[in-house]
């Protein structure tokens, strides 16, 4: 990175790269706009980021820039050729340039099936390798390669690569924390899709940003709740209580989930669960913070999988669990006992018995609690 380029001082073509470093991680295709950037100020045939689970031998995630079909090829070593690569990888230190020369003799690479089968075809005549490190059990790699015309990589390119090579671990911490909020935030939408709970992704302004299938259903079907000009809506007083449950959550950042019942005229019922959700999806507004809304139908049989999660978390039996499930949709004891196959006398005595174990006073309180153990969840 000696400079020249676009008639740019070799401190300002630094300066760029590594101002591209730290947009990496962020852009909807992490790394692949800085792949060719960095190709380009090496003057190398191809440059590749690589992502391994550690322990794992599969679930790499590999982005690269290259004059070849690198989809290919990388498919290709994977299947075949990494058995014969004679080069040891395992003891590169982090922060440290490795041309192949320093991981194995030239003469006995040059001897290797991998070199005349693999690299060869490839024109692969000098490569560099450089270890990022390890963050959140993700060991990540940077490489790049030459082929005979371009010659070997110098000292002096070998010491600017180093120099970037502090700004690529911070950029790849960042990409692990992303990683693992979007990991998560991918694993609490399908739990809670799985239970026929809606999940509405607002930000610091009410707008939705993001919704799942199963709150698009109950928003095209429930007339106490719908969207209306990217926002919920609901009806009179409600839209009111609505209100103030989202400035309550936005100013008080210890407030704990808030939940209301929006109720139509043909008596169906839709139970809302309100809560702050930055941590949750990253998705927190300049101006405010973000929130989560989860939708759980009335009257409407619930995901037998939020029975388990019920009893576990209020230490109830698995019929107390089912009886607490079934009020928050909205059945009366006497529907209730039917379903348990009971009498009304014993559903209230194990209706008693939920009170005594959650801290409920009542049945209405009751509901409450277990429609904010959803929130759980986020």
């Amino acid at each position: 990175m000696s400079g020249g380029r676009d008639g740019k001082s070799g401190e300002d073509m630094r300066d760029d790269v590594i101002a591209a470093i730290y947009d990496a991680p962020l852009a909807d295709r992490p790394w692949a706009s800085l792949a060719p950037i960095l190709r380009s100020v090496t003057n190398a045939s191809s440059i590749m980021f690589k992502f391994t689970p550690s322990g794992r031998s599969d679930g790499d995630v590999i982005v690269a820039d290259a004059e070849w079909d690198f989809h290919y090829s990388s498919d290709l070593y994977r299947r075949v050729y990494q058995y014969q690569d004679p080069v040891s990888y395992e003891h590169m230190s982090v922060g440290k340039f490795y041309r192949f020369e320093d991981l194995i003799a030239r003469d006995v690479l040059l001897r290797s099936d991998f070199y005349t089968r693999f690299c060869k075809p490839l024109n692969i005549e000098h490569a560099f390798f450089c270890y990022l490190g390890r963050h959140d059990d993700v060991d990540a790699w940077l490489s790049g390669a030459r082929d005979a015309a371009r010659g070997p990589f110098s000292n002096d390119e070998a010491y600017s690569i180093r120099n970037l090579l502090p700004h690529l671990d911070r950029a790849v911490q960042i990409y692990s924390r992303l990683e693992r909020q979007r990991s998560e935030t991918r694993l609490y939408a399908q739990t809670v899709a799985a239970w026929g709970v809606g999940m509405v992704l607002l930000d610091g302004q009410g707008s939705i940003v993001g919704t799942n299938t199963e709150a698009d259903e109950i928003l095209a079907s429930e007339a106490p709740i719908l969207i209306s000009e990217g926002r919920l809506s609901l009806v009179d007083a409600a839209q009111r209580h609505y209100a103030q449950i989202l400035e309550k959550v936005a100013s008080d950042p210890a407030a704990q989930a808030q939940t209301m019942i929006a109720v139509a005229e043909s008596g169906q019922n839709v139970n809302l669960i309100v809560r702050r959700a930055e941590h949750l999806t990253g998705l927190a507004a300049n101006n405010g913070p973000a929130f989560v809304v989860y939708l759980k139908r009335g009257s409407h049989g619930s995901s037998p999988r939020m029975v388990p999660f019920v009893a576990q978390h209020f230490g109830l039996t698995q019929v107390e669990a089912r009886l607490a499930v079934m009020l928050t949709d909205g059945l009366a004891l006497d529907e209730i006992a039917i379903h348990l196959g009971v009498t009304r006398t014993s559903a209230r005595t194990y209706c008693k018995r939920v009170l005594a174990k959650t801290g409920a006073s009542r049945q209405a309180e009751l509901v409450r609690l277990v429609l904010t153990s959803l929130a759980r969840l986020a």
